[in-house]
């Protein structure tokens, strides 16, 4: 018989270890290098046991001491935008993974910060995503024990 056919599905494409709180690698992003009308522009790992993008946010592992240090944290859309906000000094920043923020996410954030800020790009599709993440931050709401504390904290 034939044998099947083998590509590399991250192929021309920089490449992002998406890590887990505990910085165990859980899965990859993919930003493509040469724009394209039929690749799609990021890629991500397949959905499974060990990643499941709804539940992580890219950097997090890194940057939870900057977040609680601050008490806030910076949501972005791309792996490149929370790259370049660390390198020019803003650590408090992470990536959604490209799907709206999911009340998981929050969730994450919210035990590390009490405040959240949002900044996705200006197109359709950012001010949509925008929307929707501070609509499921409102439902998080109080739900952390942080947060409960900073609302009534003199």
């Amino acid at each position: 018989g034939e044998q099947p056919r083998r590509f590399d599905r991250f192929r021309d494409r920089i490449m992002f270890p998406i890590r887990d709180v505990s910085g165990q690698i859980r899965g990859f992003g993919g930003r493509i290098l040469v724009e394209s009308d039929t690749a799609p522009k990021y890629m991500n790992s397949p959905e499974g046991p060990t990643f499941k993008k709804r539940e992580l946010l890219y950097g997090l592992y890194e940057a939870q001491a900057a977040i609680e240090a601050e008490d806030m944290a910076l949501v972005v859309e791309g792996y490149l935008d929370v790259v370049s906000l660390a390198q020019a000094g803003f650590l408090p920043v992470v990536g959604s993974l490209g799907t709206a923020c999911t009340a998981d996410q929050i969730g994450a954030l919210l035990t590390r910060a009490t405040r959240l800020v949002f900044s996705f790009d200006g197109d359709a599709a950012g001010r949509r995503a925008a929307a929707a993440a501070l609509a499921t931050r409102m439902e998080v709401g109080m739900s952390s024990p942080r947060a409960r504390q900073a609302a009534y904290a003199p």
